[in-house]
């Protein structure tokens, strides 16, 4: 029973983008969009900055910036 409310608690939070490690969400952040709205500008930026993305994610992340009119990275 206590697995199952870890599990359903751990899937429904919304990611904290003003943890140190938030860039680890970037790829599924990344990889959502636009099913799911975009984080933050300035947790698209510490995803551009921080994370480690292939050239198909950091194509789609500036797409997300420029939907999302936040300033150019």
């Amino acid at each position: 029973m206590r697995l199952i409310l870890l599990l359903l608690v751990g899937c429904s939070s919304e990611v904290d983008w003003s943890r140190k490690d938030a860039f680890r969400h970037c790829k599924d952040a990344i990889a959502d969009y636009p099913e799911r709205a975009a984080p933050p500008c300035n947790a698209l930026h510490m995803c551009a900055n921080e994370a480690v993305l292939t050239d198909t994610e950091r194509a789609k992340l500036d797409k997300m910036v420029a939907a999302s009119k936040c300033e150019p990275l």
